[in-house]
């Protein structure tokens, strides 16, 4: 990960709600020693949260074109992407080089845990933890979303008309898990490797985005 990526994700993060922002704080209180004594616990938490947000980026991705053209709810779909932005920063602002360690700045920056072709410092792990359950509802979101505007956009090609978009999304905001809401042993069905690997792809692209 370059630093102007890693940066682009940290400007959005410096924006976020001050829900997310407590609700992080709160983690860190809950989860941080946690992490930092047994970080290998919580792969299976970061794989999955990985996976959960390439997911609805690749949707997002999918959609956009059907949407640019008039043929969807633009402002629901852009409340998505802001959703999807807090949602992700919160891990991809602290993803690194998968290095044992990474020196920004001068500064040392510990990575705990490294998936396929990224590390992740303690504050990322955490978020993978207090946020799982936004990334779910963010996944439903965008999976109802998606077959929602392709149903519509093929009963126009059939000659049908486009008809307007029923489906209303309430905002969501980061909030933390209970106990009861993860479980480490979850399994995501890729490889470890593919993960990283996509979720790089998507969080580059995403930046290319931003800096045009």
């Amino acid at each position: 990960m370059t630093p102007s990526t890693r940066q682009a994700w940290k400007r959005i993060v410096a924006q976020w709600p001050g829900a997310a922002v407590a609700d992080l704080r709160s983690g860190m209180n809950a989860h941080r020693r946690a992490v930092a004594a047994n970080p290998s616990h919580y792969r299976d938490d970061v794989n999955r949260f990985l996976k959960s947000v390439t997911d609805s980026y690749a949707r997002l991705e999918r959609m956009k074109p059907y949407i640019d053209a008039g043929h969807g709810d633009k402002a629901a779909y852009d409340r998505l992407v802001r959703q999807y932005e807090i949602v992700a920063s919160g891990l991809f602002s602290e993803a690194y080089q998968s290095d044992s360690s990474s020196v920004v700045g001068g500064a040392l920056i510990p990575v705990v845990i490294i998936i396929g072709v990224l590390g992740f410092t303690i504050v990322g792990v955490v978020w993978a933890v207090v946020a799982w359950r936004n990334a779910q509802v963010l996944e439903q979101q965008t999976t109802l979303m998606e077959t929602e505007l392709l149903a519509r956009v093929e009963s126009s090609h059939r000659g049908t008309q486009l008809q307007p978009s029923t489906l209303e999304f309430p905002p969501v905001q980061p909030g933390p898990l209970d106990n009861a809401g993860f479980s480490t042993g979850a399994k995501v069905g890729i490889g470890v490797l593919g993960v990283a690997s996509v979720a790089g792809v998507a969080w580059l692209a995403w930046s290319a985005t931003k800096d045009k």
